[in-house]
């Protein structure tokens, strides 16, 4: 019962998306009602599976590696006030640049294939869990700080076993967000040069007028996107299960 208010939203809002189109009488290629959507989607059934497959695996790598590198440089970061110094405005200067356009150049260094995707892919979303981890791993109370000193503890020893446990909820926190961000990187990549995903097919039902086709993709992505948000959820209840937030926030309101 829970999510039969969600349902019930997306049916209202299919609905009323097909009367607009029909009483404002727009075309297929300015605006596809939901029945034109869902005939593109029958129509090309055999050819999406490919390129899903493709922006999948390319989300999924780009977000591995942020958190392989990212997890650590945070880790890294916190080790020492002269490191934070040095590295910590290198770090944001590289999430300042635009990713559209170092798609081309990467795409000029790297050549074709799937590689220069999955690096903007990690560019897009490694920020978040940098800034997120080593947020959580300051926000430890001062005075359990000063027990573990007062006993001889290191540095290295507060690290991994203060700083870092009590980190993991913005860790996860991060990878909520960074594996949409992944999502959006890969896509962006396809846009420059790719000829296979739905970034690519985007591009190639556009420049067709095949709107219909592009909406197809559209919502896949958005799908695919919360499918990735839900596995990092579950993820985190397994892992983390004390700090997890409720399933069902709606219940807290």
């Amino acid at each position: 019962m829970k999510y039969v208010h969600a349902w019930a939203g997306v049916v209202c809002l299919l609905i009323a998306w097909q009367l607009a189109t029909w009483l404002w009488k727009i075309p297929e290629w300015l605006l596809p009602s939901p029945i034109d959507v869902g005939k593109a989607l029958w129509t090309y059934k055999a050819e999406l599976p490919r390129h899903v497959g493709v922006t999948l695996y390319e989300t999924i790598a780009g977000f591995a590696l942020a958190v392989l590198i990212g997890v650590p440089l945070a880790v890294l970061l916190v080790s020492s006030a002269a490191v934070w110094r040095a590295l910590y405005p290198i770090v944001a200067g590289i999430q300042s640049i635009p990713k559209t356009a170092l798609a081309p150049l990467l795409l000029v260094w790297l050549g074709a294939g799937y590689l220069p995707q999955i690096v903007i892919a990690f560019l897009v979303s490694f920020f978040p869990i940098v800034v997120n981890t080593a947020t959580g791993m300051v926000m430890v109370e001062a005075g359990l700080l000063d027990v573990l000193r007062s006993i001889c503890a290191n540095r290295w020893q507060i690290i991994w076993q203060v700083r870092f446990p009590s980190a993991l909820p913005y860790v996860f926190g991060a990878c909520k967000i960074s594996v949409t961000l992944a999502t959006i990187g890969a896509v962006i990549g396809e846009f420059v040069g790719s000829d296979a995903g739905l970034g690519y097919m985007i591009l190639a039902a556009s420049s067709q007028l095949k709107t219909s086709l592009a909406f197809v993709c559209i919502l896949i992505l958005s799908a695919l996107g919360m499918a990735l948000f839900w596995a990092v959820s579950l993820l985190e209840r397994l892992l983390v299960p004390w700090a997890a937030p409720s399933h069902d926030i709606a219940q807290q309101i």
